[in-house]
């Protein structure tokens, strides 16, 4: 035992940085990069500078429709052009559907999230909300 702390530690539980989300039926990975040059990208994408002050503005409700494309297109790693599949995504759904992926995927990247918690499906987006 070292500095206060003994070997009977509960390690913490695994995270995960990125969402698996279920549109249209089709698995998509969302997941905004962890390097130094996405941040970079993040910081001059994001309409208040960091990814963090950007979860904070969805946390509070004052996010627009251009906030939740930026961080959507940011984050998709599915097939295909990302502007477009979003694209598609905020056309053919109303946007308040789409805003908790968004919040997600800010939120695993910044701290991560249980596996159990990295998903979304566009049927129930508010399935997390009500449990």
């Amino acid at each position: 035992m070292q500095n206060g702390s003994s070997n009977s530690e509960t390690p913490s539980p695994p995270r995960v940085y990125s969402v698996a989300a279920v549109i249209d039926g089709e698995v998509v990975t969302f997941e905004l990069g962890r390097d130094r040059a996405s941040a970079w990208r993040m910081q001059k994408l994001f309409r208040l500078g960091s990814a963090f002050t950007q979860f904070q503005a969805f946390s509070l409700g004052s996010w627009s429709v251009e906030d939740v494309r930026t961080v959507l297109v940011e984050a998709y790693a599915g097939d295909g052009e990302p502007a477009q599949f979003v694209e598609r995504l905020l056309v053919t759904n109303p946007v308040g559907r789409i805003t908790p992926l968004a919040i997600k995927v800010l939120e695993a990247f910044l701290f991560g999230v249980p596996p159990e918690r990295a998903s979304f499906n566009d049927l129930d987006p508010f399935e997390e909300l009500a449990a």
